[in-house]
């Protein structure tokens, strides 16, 4: 019998049940949908193809924990959410094709990441060094997806981002995130502990 766990990364979801699976992924893909929603709405980022613009993207942590939570669970997941969204304005079948890949792009390099890295599958011995260089190969695996799918479909090589801009952009935006949630916790610990 076929089993992925000999192959690549994937963590332990068998206590999870698909019915837990499915909301906890439902969960993920309403949070990506929210944080791509509120890029669209900021002035400051522009969802356009135009080289080098894509240094900070947030939206790459929930792609990041979803795999690390539900592993490749999370791509339908994912591709529902990205498939939802499209800020890039481009054709029906262009779009879902971009979705598709990129959905499968981060998980594919997190879980070769971590198998090389010898994560265990309940995480117990993930730290900041596995956790960062995982983050790096969902970023790059996302960012060959990416320019693989534009090449595919014509984009001019001078409007197509750099594939290092997006791997910095994704952990970048990954990690701010990780670190918000971080510091967030530990003040609301020290505020729980004055009162």
């Amino acid at each position: 019998m076929f089993n992925l766990a000999n192959y690549w990364w994937t963590p332990d979801t068998t206590s999870l049940g698909l019915r837990k699976i499915i909301l906890i992924g439902l969960s993920f893909s309403a949070l990506y949908i929210g944080m791509v929603f509120l890029l669209t709405q900021s002035e400051q980022y522009v969802f356009e193809l135009q080289g080098n613009t894509w240094f900070f993207y947030p939206p790459a942590f929930v792609r990041l924990a979803a795999f690390l939570i539900l592993g490749f669970w999370s791509v339908p997941f994912i591709f529902f959410s990205q498939l939802i969204l499209n800020p890039f304005g481009f054709e029906w079948l262009q779009h879902a094709f971009l979705a598709l890949t990129t959905a499968g792009g981060a998980p594919l390099g997190a879980a070769l990441a971590a198998r090389a890295l010898g994560l265990t599958q309940n995480l117990s011995n993930l730290n900041g060094v596995r956790l960062l260089l995982i983050s790096l190969f969902a970023g790059l695996f996302n960012a060959l997806a990416i320019r693989l799918t534009l090449s595919l479909q014509g984009v001019p090589e001078e409007v197509l981002p750099d594939i290092l801009s997006i791997m910095i952009g994704d952990t970048i935006g990954a990690w701010t995130i990780i670190y918000f949630i971080k510091i967030t916790l530990t003040w609301r610990g020290r505020a729980a502990r004055h009162f």
